[in-house]
């Protein structure tokens, strides 16, 4: 079964980088999930999922981010979204106002700076 999203994982500083292309749904967000866990190391500060190339998401994906943000939170970790301006799923993250549950930055630089920043004053 063709799973209609790409990941690809990358090291920046010690935070760990996913970029996501493609359509993020219920066919495939269990997929993702563990893919994603996957990247972010125990001793990681947190990990940063680069939605540039996202085409789609729907509501199971948008429910993805929201517990493994939850989730990494637990274990003392930070969770990221990097969304630019120009993202094909900025608008929907707006709507439903991810912003309030998720960290979202418009760069994936920027994400990692916050990560980083966040684990050295915590």
């Amino acid at each position: 079964m063709q799973q209609r999203i790409t990941l690809e994982p990358r090291q920046d500083h010690s935070v760990g980088v996913v970029s996501l292309q493609g359509e993020l749904d219920l066919s495939n967000v269990q997929y993702v999930e563990e893919a994603l866990l996957e990247h972010v190391g125990d001793d990681a500060p947190g990990l940063v999922a680069d939605l540039a190339e996202l085409s789609y998401v729907d509501s199971a994906g948008i429910r993805l981010f929201v517990e493994v943000s939850e989730r990494l939170r637990r274990n003392r970790q930070a969770f990221a979204l990097a969304v630019p301006p120009d993202a094909p799923i900025g608008r929907t993250l707006s709507i439903v106002k991810l912003d309030l549950l998720v960290s979202i930055h418009q760069t994936v630089e920027d994400a990692v700076e916050g990560i980083v920043a966040s684990t050295a004053s915590g």
